[in-house]
């Protein structure tokens, strides 16, 4: 997002968004801190790395539900843990 100004390192500031818009809120209630972050969808250990760690999470996991496993992934993580 290099050309967002509302992208900090890893965080989406929602300062002066139209989030407060979206909950019912008004501008002045968003905090200038306010903020979530960014990870990519395939780090799902997140570390902060795309890696071996997350492939293999990814591979287990189908593993398990192809021999019926039920579990959503992340209860399959905790359970991992």
């Amino acid at each position: 997002y290099p050309d967002n100004s509302h992208v900090k390192d890893r965080y989406f500031y929602l300062k002066d968004t139209d989030f407060a818009k979206h909950i019912g809120v008004a501008k002045s209630d968003i905090p200038e801190d306010m903020s979530y972050e960014l990870f990519a969808a395939a780090d799902v250990n997140e570390d902060g790395q795309l890696n071996a760690k997350d492939a293999s999470y990814i591979l287990g996991y189908y593993a398990y539900l192809s021999v019926g496993g039920s579990d959503s992934f992340k209860d399959f993580l905790l359970a991992k843990a």
